[in-house]
């Protein structure tokens, strides 16, 4: 994985967390409950996001959880309602075009308000993600973005 600067880091050397897994899983993670398990959870990339045309607010996270990927969104989280929200990968810091190959799409926002959690597929190369996206894809508006590279 190249290196890629978010908050004067490398990725991927952000921080590194292994923990023994709880008897009971906090909302959108997923543990073994075998107590002698342990997962290991690396940060990836993380962002704040801004608004652009609907007030969207909270942290995103790419996690690697013992090789797995995924995009979290913190606690805070929250958007409008829309009637086609999607959760997109994007190429570009400030995204501006959802044309083909410009982005990955996650799936549907799966609620507008709080935690939640979405598989990344090992396809991703998370060396061209810049920014995830809240996107409407029925009036082609944008939500909100988190940048990683900030």
């Amino acid at each position: 994985m190249k290196s890629k600067a978010i908050n004067g880091i490398a990725l991927g050397l952000l921080a590194t967390l292994t923990v023994a897994a709880p008897a009971t899983s906090k909302p959108g993670y997923h543990y073994d409950s075998t107590p002698s398990t342990l997962i290991s959870r690396k940060v990836v990339a993380s962002g704040n996001f801004v608004r652009v045309d609907h007030r969207t607010v909270g942290r995103a996270t790419i996690i690697n959880e013992d090789g797995n990927f995924y995009l979290e969104l913190d606690e805070g989280f929250q958007t409008d309602m829309g009637p086609d929200l999607l959760v997109l990968l994007h190429q570009d810091d400030v995204p501006r075009s959802y044309s083909a190959g410009k982005y990955v799409n996650l799936g549907r926002l799966k609620k507008v308000r709080g935690e939640q959690r979405y598989a990344i597929s090992g396809m991703v190369d998370l060396e061209e993600v810049s920014s995830v996206v809240i996107w409407c894809r029925r009036f082609n508006v944008t939500f909100g973005y988190a940048n990683f590279n900030n």
